[in-house]
């Protein structure tokens, strides 16, 4: 994104389902950079610390929104490596403020990008073009029947944040997902075992390793403590 020849990508994660042809809607727009904003009531959780970003740009202006960087359209070059000069270690690809700059790279870039449009180097559109299904659904209007290739919405679906541990079956609007995972596995070889064995596999890890990794993660980290600080 920083130092290729411009033009244009549409950046994702991994657990997004289009509903429709978002593209043909994207590009309908010469912005250079496309977000999916949020007016977040717990934006410091979310993005970044307001005091911490002052005491390291007290410049800085912030826009009254954040956007989370699983969908995004961008221009580019026009965010640079030299943008995120004393904010990142490039060896060990690491955010160097993590208290400052929450969730990963989600912060930074929004204060990278906000820093540049403050200056006038970078334009930001913010479409509503992500929809994200659980508590208060926003996706509660997209049906099984509206995924083809005609669909009319024209958006996609971000499960951003909700697996964490659930099977396909637990997750909120999990009937699009099975849809989805059905057609997959139609196309691979031994699709069908594939599924279970891969379902089971899951589920072990769930209820028995993970478990026991945490375990043995804090029975070494108590003893590590004991020894830093000996009994008197």
């Amino acid at each position: 994104m920083t130092d290729s020849p411009a033009r244009r990508l549409l950046l994702l994660d991994s657990d997004i389902v289009f509903t429709g042809r978002l593209i043909d809607r994207l590009e309908e727009f010469d912005e250079d950079l496309i977000v999916e904003s949020f007016d977040e009531t717990a934006f410091e959780e979310e993005f970044f610390s307001f005091d911490g970003v002052r005491k390291l740009d007290p410049k800085f202006e912030f826009p009254s929104y954040g956007f989370n960087t699983g969908q995004i359209v961008a221009t580019t070059a026009k965010i640079t490596k030299q943008d995120f000069a004393g904010l990142v270690d490039w060896q060990t690809r690491t955010v160097l403020h993590p208290k400052v700059f929450k969730m990963g790279e989600q912060g930074l870039l929004n204060y990278v990008a906000f820093r540049r449009a403050q200056r006038g180097e970078l334009t930001i559109r913010r479409e509503p073009f992500m929809v994200r299904p659980g508590k208060g659904d926003s996706a509660a209007h997209i049906q099984l029947k509206d995924l083809n290739s005609e669909g009319q919405n024209r958006q996609l679906i971000h499960w951003a944040g909700l697996r964490w541990g659930k099977t396909l079956e637990e997750m909120p609007r999990s009937e699009i997902l099975l849809h989805f995972e059905e057609i997959y596995y139609k196309r691979v070889p031994f699709g069908r075992l594939l599924r279970k064995w891969r379902l089971a596999q899951f589920r072990v890890d769930r209820t028995f390793i993970t478990p026991f990794k945490i375990l043995v993660k804090k029975i070494l980290a108590r003893l590590k403590g004991s020894k830093a600080h000996p009994a008197v």
